[in-house]
């Protein structure tokens, strides 16, 4: 987080979350489990074997209406007068 002093007036905060209990084919949580899946195979973290398990589980929990996907992040500004 960047330093505030006395010149700061004003601090902003945004903040966005987005969030989805269903996997639909032009969804966005589809698509990161594609990229999240491909990342963690490529980078080691996971074997093509877990990643695919993990993909499926998730696949599983949205047919029977468990599953839920959340996305949030911040930003914040300051303002100098």
């Amino acid at each position: 987080m960047p330093r505030l002093d006395e010149t700061t007036t004003t601090f902003v905060e945004i903040a966005y979350q987005g969030g989805d209990v269903a996997l639909g084919p032009a969804g966005f949580a589809l698509m990161l489990l594609h990229l999240l899946s491909r990342y963690a195979v490529e980078n080691g973290c996971m074997s093509v074997q877990e990643t695919k398990a993990w993909f499926d589980e998730q696949i599983d929990l949205a047919r029977r209406g468990r599953f839920f996907f959340s996305l949030t992040y911040y930003r914040m500004s300051a303002i100098k007068s």
